[in-house]
């Protein structure tokens, strides 16, 4: 079984053969499909699934692909040879996506002000990971209206669940 994936981010596995990748000649076909809620199979020569399709050594899942909270399992079959001297191999992997952290509240100090001239703070409050993924990290940012002038930017820290904060920029 895999460790956590994020469904925000790609995925990808490669198939080896006794440890090495597979050899000119062997044909690979991957299967993926949710282990639990009726085995729904993931269409892997769908586009918006893989680029690279199910016939290849790697499999990369585009981010969002993976439900959260759902465990998967791929299963890859290689089979070389010819008619006659036909071998097969196959393996299968379990992976479990990652809930988001949930429950908290993004917290502004003051709750208005001028970009560039208000030195805000910002909280990450009461949020909690139903898997005890901790720290728990967040990043925010901040972009001039539609149509507005002002350059934007960016800050970020890290929490625990349940408190933290970072601080955006301010003038200077």
């Amino acid at each position: 079984n895999a460790d956590w994936q994020r469904a925000t981010e790609r995925f990808a596995v490669e198939a080896l053969v006794d440890g090495a990748a597979v050899a000119a000649g062997v044909s690979v076909a991957w299967r993926a499909w949710v282990v639990d809620g009726g085995g729904a199979e993931l269409r892997l020569e769908d586009p918006a699934v893989t680029a690279a399709g199910a016939n290849r050594p790697s499999l990369a899942l585009r981010p969002g692909v993976l439900t959260p909270g759902a465990r998967y399992a791929l299963e890859v079959t290689a089979t070389s040879g010819g008619e006659a001297a036909r071998a097969t191999a196959a393996a299968r992997l379990e992976v479990a996506v990652n809930r988001a952290p949930f429950g908290g509240v993004l917290r502004a100090q003051p709750p208005v002000g001028w970009a560039l001239d208000t030195a805000f703070s910002l909280g990450a409050l009461g949020w909690a990971d139903p898997e005890g993924d901790l720290p728990i990290t967040f990043a925010f940012a901040y972009e001039p209206k539609a149509g507005g002038e002002g350059a934007g930017g960016e800050a970020g820290g890290a929490a625990a669940a349940g408190g933290g904060g970072g601080h955006a920029p301010g003038p200077g």
